[in-house]
């Protein structure tokens, strides 16, 4: 019984058919499976999986663009979802606009939400960032989260800004936190824009995924 997360009862069943089990547990969270040892009996937790429901309430709670989360369900399996869905050590997405960077990014993080892999993810974007206040917020949901989508990262921002993009990438790299950061930008154009060699080493150590075609 090596996993430790299951969709229902009957997966539970079948993954521990072979085990000496006394008694199944449900509770709402996850199943106490109780087994046989040599001396007595012992206890073994095992998650449910959430929700794609639960997970996207829980992102949009998070601070998500509900205009992603209310088409997530309805997503395209194309070869850029599925490279950001092996990228678990995080990946810079780049790309035109429109071609589903973003909506990738948060699909990866509702799947590892649904797995139980993660338990807290927030969503930052880069223009949005504005004053003190906001990166107050911002940077006290960044220290909270395990997984930082850092969206729409490109050449406008103000100094103010790119400052604040480097600190979050440098927080992720530091506590070995997951990123996921986009940008209609290039990959060379980007650390164009970012000109810090510390900055760039660390974006380096993530895998760079292009995202092409037409505006969806």
């Amino acid at each position: 019984m090596g996993r430790r997360v299951v969709k229902s009862l009957e997966e539970l069943k079948e993954l521990c058919q072979h085990e000496p089990v006394i008694n199944i547990y449900e509770q709402e969270e996850f199943f106490w499976v109780e087994l046989k040892a040599e001396r007595g009996t012992y206890l073994k937790k095992v998650l449910k999986a959430l929700s794609f429901e639960k997970a996207l309430n829980l992102m949009e709670e998070w601070g998500f663009p509900r205009r992603i989360l209310k088409n997530l369900q309805n997503t395209e399996k194309t070869e850029e979802l599925k490279m950001v869905l092996k990228a678990k050590d995080g990946a810079l997405l780049t790309g035109p606009a429109g071609t589903g960077k973003t909506h990738a990014a948060c699909y990866a993080v509702a799947k590892n939400l649904m797995r139980r892999e993660i338990n807290c993810a927030c969503y930052i974007s880069a223009v949005d960032i504005f004053d003190y206040t906001e990166m107050k917020v911002a940077r006290e949901r960044v220290h909270d989260s395990k997984v930082i989508l850092l969206d729409d990262v490109n050449a406008f921002m103000t100094d103010t800004q790119k400052n604040f993009v480097k600190e979050i990438i440098y927080h992720c790299y530091n506590q070995e936190k997951v990123l996921l950061l986009t940008s209609n930008l290039t990959r060379n154009d980007l650390f164009r824009v970012l000109t810090d060699e510390p900055i760039l080493s660390r974006l380096s150590t993530i895998k760079h995924i292009k995202f092409k075609g037409k505006d969806r």
